[in-house]
Formats: C-alpha cells, structure tokens, sequence
C-alpha cells in the first residue's frame, strides 16, 4: 500500500492506494491542520498491511510536522519526492533538484498514462498554474508558471484601493466577455485573461518544439477551462497523487 500526500499552498490531498486503485481519498485546507479521523480511518484500512508514504510538498516548513504526523500514527518514515531520487522521467532541465515535486509527479503521472505514444503537457489550475512538458521518449524538457486564476483576482484585491475580491461563485464565464458592473469586469478579466493564456501557451508551445501534445489538465479550475476551452484537454483530478504513487513504487517496488 502507498499513501501518497500532496501538500500545496492552499490545500492538501491524501490518497491511499492499494496497487493503482485509491481506496481512500481526503483534501482539506493547508491552514487547518491533520483531521485525527482520517488517520483513524486509514489506520483501520492498513492494518497488517506494509504502507509506503510519498510526500510531494511545496510548502518546507509543513515537512517535518507532516514527517512526525506519518513517524507517529503509521510508524513509517516518508519519501520526499524530488529530482534526487529515482524517477520515470529524465529532467532535462538546468537545475532539477530545484523543480517543485508536484510538478515532477504531475509530469510523470502525465508521461506514465500515455508512455511512450504521446507527448504530453500537464497543466495543473492551483494557487499557480503551471505547464509541463514531457516528451514521449520520457525527456521533460521544462514548463512555465504562472499566477493561478484565483491568485489573479486576489492580487487586484490587495493591491488596488477598490476592487473587491471575487466569490468561489463568481469563477464561471458569461456569455459576453464585456462586464457591465465592476464585479462582473473582474470576473471576465480574470476567467477570459486565464483561458486566453493557456491557449496562447499551449500553442506556443507546440510550435516553438514543432509538435503536438496531449494536453492533462489538473487542479481546482481544470473544469472551468476544460468546458470552455477550444483545445482538446483530458481532465485527471488526480494527477499529483497518481504520480506519488507511480514514483514510490518504482523507488520501493510495492
């Protein structure tokens, strides 16, 4: 069994696998701490079972606690992915212990669900949106970051005197791209500027490399620009999760 923990900045996902199957699956806020319960109900499901655990963090300073959460409750010691340990992909970029790991199991999830048929582009819609770029020979050659569409509507809440912040509501896409109030002209700002720049990126993409790609999308508005988007994108919730559990079990042969 393989527990595999993603911890972003805005939320953390858990999955327990038994092979490639989840059998237990669990998001909460970064901010509100381990629920106790879950670790019950995953106690109970792994007992007199071997469990590896997987962390992809991009928060350092949540580790060691998440460390003495797993050392304590599961009496096992987690694997922090990153570019130093053994993984599916070749990181053909200038400073791979530098990558962030959910992007490395994004991308490594993304090259593992099409291995070696087709070029893939992982874009994960979290607090930033991130593109990676994986070759089918399992070359990554890289991606881009960029501010996440919820990111965007917060900063020109913080740093402007009186635009107010969006709802969760407020994330969908009108039918006119023109707002007529103020609320409406950031949501279409935001929505439109979001679903403009991943189109332009992938493109670019695809002509600056001279190929096409499999496009994967990941994350909380995966969705939003899924339906609305003319790119021909799959949708894999679980993206970071499932690359968690691919690298560990390459790293530990469960």
């Amino acid at each position: 069994m393989i527990l595999a923990i993603d911890i972003g900045n805005s939320f953390i996902h858990t999955a327990l696998y038994v092979s490639d199957r989840i059998i237990f699956l669990k998001k909460f806020p970064a901010d509100s701490g381990f629920p106790l319960s879950s670790i019950k109900q995953l106690i109970r499901k792994i007992e007199n079972n071997n469990i590896s655990v997987g962390i992809a963090s991009v928060v350092p300073e949540l580790n060691i606690k998440w460390e003495k959460i797993i050392n304590q409750h599961l009496g096992a010691a987690p694997v922090f992915i990153s570019g130093k340990i053994t993984l599916p992909i070749s990181l053909k970029v200038s400073k791979p212990n530098t990558l962030g790991a959910d992007r490395i199991c994004s991308a490594a999830a993304a090259y593992l669900y099409y291995k070696q048929k087709q070029n893939v582009l992982s874009v994960d819609f979290g607090t930033a949106t991130t593109y990676d770029v994986v070759l089918k020979s399992g070359d990554y050659l890289g991606g881009i970051i960029s501010p996440g569409i919820e990111t965007s509507a917060k900063a020109l809440n913080t740093f402007t005197s009186k635009l107010p912040m969006l709802k969760s509501s407020d994330f969908t896409f009108s039918r006119s791209i023109i707002g007529k109030n103020t609320i409406e002209a950031i949501k279409s700002g935001v929505v439109f500027s979001a679903l403009a720049s991943f189109e332009g990126i992938v493109r670019g993409i695809e002509k600056e490399l001279k190929r096409k790609f499999k496009v994967i999308l990941a994350g909380g508005f995966a969705g939003l620009i899924h339906g609305e988007t003319s790119i021909k994108t799959v949708i894999q919730p679980n993206l970071v999760l499932d690359g968690i559990n691919y690298i560990m079990k390459l790293n530990n042969g469960n």
